[in-house]
């Protein structure tokens, strides 16, 4: 009797059990038209900030990285939007929270009263999945507006200039340097600012043509395209104390015989004491610097 009584026990268990599994799969009402609008705009919202937040700093952080160290270091750009991505990925996890809860304070996210069971229904994971997805996809619309404020070739006009100081660098060394104290390539675009590291004077620098004076020797080789030697040249510089006693300016062309560049080299090293000029030998070595140097500016813009 006892183990009958055991075994009506188990039964009675079993049986409600099974009445508790239809009672729980008939308590689920499919959620009214009301709830679903809710559900769809607070799964929406959220992502609408969060696409927007993603978006925007990865462009605003891989802009600067590609500018800065990828300059330096010869980064590609798809490095540099990596690095930008995993910035934006860290401050989505710090600060996703605060941003969530900012929106619920600012009523733009409210609750849809749906019960468990509601949520678990077909209908309202598709219709969070939907409101998350075209919410992070119009997040992401608005964060890439930013790109219309940033000046998308300054990265790569960068890197170009920084090239071809590399490479004006090199060919100094190896035909001498011509003997000046300081060089100095101005591209005739603009966009370039020039590089006035102090401490590195004898390093060839790359710069736009628009930083030098209007009267200048660069200014009117530019003009003029031919090549300009002033040994006894007292040329104002912007206001700067370095003295200048001699200049030779090349004209560099491209393929098309449009200058695109000037070489300027400042004072020539002399002997001893002696304070030295630029010649005629120095003016045919400049040409075929300049030469070499225009093809490599073509080549830089056909990348």
């Amino acid at each position: 009797m006892e183990y009958a009584h055991l075994q009506d026990s188990g039964s009675e268990n079993l049986a409600r059990i099974a009445s508790t599994a239809v009672t729980g799969s008939t308590v689920a009402p499919r959620p009214t038209v009301a709830q679903l609008k809710t559900l769809f705009v607070s799964s929406a919202v959220p992502m609408v900030g969060f696409g927007f937040m993603d978006n925007f700093i990865m462009i605003q952080a891989g802009g600067y990285i590609d500018s800065t160290l990828g300059v330096k270091f010869g980064l590609a750009t798809l490095t540099a939007a990596a690095m930008g991505q995993i910035v934006s990925d860290v401050s989505g996890v710090v600060f996703g929270g605060a941003l969530e809860r900012g929106l619920v304070k600012m009523g733009l996210i409210r609750p849809s009263n749906l019960t468990n069971a509601q949520r678990q229904l077909p209908i309202a994971r598709n219709i969070g999945m939907v409101g998350a997805v075209l919410g992070v996809m119009f997040g992401c619309a608005l964060g890439a507006t930013s790109l219309l404020c940033l000046d998308l070739e300054a990265c790569e006009r960068q890197k170009h200039a920084a090239e071809l100081q590399q490479i004006l660098k090199d060919m100094l060394k190896s035909d001498g340097a011509l003997g000046s104290q300081s060089c100095t390539l101005y591209l005739m675009h603009a966009g370039h600012q020039a590089n006035t590291d102090e401490s590195e004077s004898s390093t060839p620098q790359v710069a736009s043509i628009m930083t030098a004076d209007k009267d200048s020797y660069v200014r009117r080789c530019a003009q003029t395209g031919v090549f300009l030697i002033e040994n006894h040249a007292e040329e104002n510089m912007g206001g700067k104390h370095n003295e200048i006693n001699s200049i030779l300016c090349a004209p560099v062309t491209n393929k098309q015989g449009d200058i695109v560049a000037v070489v300027e080299f400042q004072n020539k090293i002399g002997d001893g004491v002696e304070r030295g000029i630029f010649t005629q030998s120095d003016e045919r070595l400049a040409k075929m610097l300049a030469h070499h140097v225009g093809i490599f500016i073509d080549r830089i813009a056909q990348q």
